[in-house]
């Protein structure tokens, strides 16, 4: 089954990184130099995406095609500041509906809420930033 949070490719990646999408981590081919090199580096510095140069047999592991020296992988969830989520939330005319959590270090109980909140309207599920589960694929 195909990692449906990995990317790869020159421009797949960097237009991803231009475009916004929450891109948890970027790969790249150890050696590789030029404007390719540049343009990732700068990119991953400015939007604060954590970089990791590693061999190009590890590249070829993570996936078959022809990643040209750089993989990204894609955040299962986007996290956004309550700065950002309620003023969007009061746009829509409605009332902020908000699960905090403080403590689960669960993955699955922390799955389990996250779920039940979508099911019941909940805008956002707010963490902790250390100390709590990190959302995974994890059923």
């Amino acid at each position: 089954m195909a990692d449906i949070n990995l990317i790869y490719g020159h421009h797949p990646v960097t237009e991803a990184i231009r475009a916004g999408k929450a891109v948890e981590k970027v790969y790249f081919q150890q050696g590789i130099r030029g404007e390719l090199e540049k343009e990732v580096r700068h990119l991953t510095r400015e939007y604060g995406i954590p970089l990791q140069v590693v061999p190009r047999e590890k590249l070829n592991k993570m996936t078959k095609g022809a990643h040209q020296g750089v993989i990204a992988y894609l955040a299962l969830v986007e996290f956004l500041s309550l700065e950002d989520v309620l003023p969007f939330v009061y746009e829509q005319g409605e009332t902020p509906l908000l699960v905090l959590l403080d403590g689960i270090t669960d993955v699955r109980n922390f799955g389990a809420i996250c779920r039940s909140a979508e099911c019941a309207g909940a805008h956002a599920v707010v963490i902790a930033q250390s100390g709590s589960a990190p959302p995974t694929k994890k059923p």
